[in-house]
């Protein structure tokens, strides 16, 4: 069974935000729609153990772990904003530490064209997706490490 109730208040607050302000990158639309699909696709997905899904969203084509995983983190980054944040002009350099399957990284390069973006991943499974998702999408600019930060 379809959780309704969970789609419709995705519907709402999707809504909510398109009408209030707050949608970064993008028209307002392309996020909904992406938004509305992801959630379609996360309540009715049934994944194999060990299988990738693809996505298009906001003409980027991404692969992730599960529809669910790629929904939260797309909620989080381009409806939520998390990283939107002011940096300076020209071409500021970014250091997207827990890179995970690249997602904040197109959401960088699509904020921020021209930017630098250093990305470190240490799991290599994400990692793996990580370097699909990038070139993939032909983004430049990008330096990938599989790598953690610290050893702890």
């Amino acid at each position: 069974m379809i959780p309704i109730r969970r789609y419709l208040g995705t519907l709402r607050a999707a809504f909510q935000l398109a009408t209030g302000g707050g949608l970064p990158p993008a028209p307002a639309g392309a996020l909904l729609w992406a938004l509305l699909r992801l959630e379609w696709r996360a309540t009715v997905e049934r994944c194999r153990p060990g299988s990738t899904v693809r996505f298009r969203v906001l003409g980027y084509d991404v692969e992730a772990f599960s529809c669910a995983t790629l929904l939260m983190l797309f909620r989080d980054i381009f409806i939520t904003g998390v990283y939107d944040l002011p940096l300076p002009g020209g071409a500021p350099v970014i250091v997207d530490a827990g890179a995970n399957i690249g997602l904040a990284t197109l959401f960088f390069s699509h904020r921020h064209p021209g930017c630098r973006i250093l990305a470190f991943e240490p799991d290599p499974r994400a990692f793996g997706l990580l370097e699909r998702n990038v070139a993939r999408n032909g983004l430049t600019g990008v330096t990938l490490v599989n790598a953690a930060l610290a050893g702890h």
